[in-house]
């Protein structure tokens, strides 16, 4: 076996369980956001609540074919999506992994 090809298929099981876990920790979390303290805290807690917001409207709709996301940890700072290639494409077939960063003054300003 090409051993690039295994560290590959390595990496996106990684990627897939990484997906996972985010997903369950997600819905683990009972009412699930911290009481804050300062006004820092709280800014944050707005922007944890939306995007937990967000993710359950997403999840609730059925989100979208081919797409998978979600936060790598319990800060939502960072995410990670699996896309698969749209059929009739040169994509077709292959999956993609991106890592999104949500600024602190998320959503005046987008992820990246």
């Amino acid at each position: 076996m090409d051993p690039e090809v295994n560290t590959q298929d390595k990496k996106e099981a990684a990627t897939r369980a990484t997906l996972e876990a985010a997903r369950v920790r997600y819905r683990r979390q009972p009412g699930g956001l911290p009481l804050t303290r300062t006004r820092g805290d709280a800014l944050r807690y707005i922007v944890l609540k939306r995007l937990a917001v967000e993710l359950n409207r997403a999840e609730q709709r059925g989100g979208h074919p081919g797409v998978r996301l979600g936060p790598v940890d319990k800060t939502y700072s960072v995410w990670l999506a699996e896309i698969e290639g749209p059929a009739d494409s040169p994509y077709e077939g292959g999956t993609f992994i991106v890592e999104l960063r949500v600024p602190p003054d998320y959503p005046f300003k987008p992820p990246r």
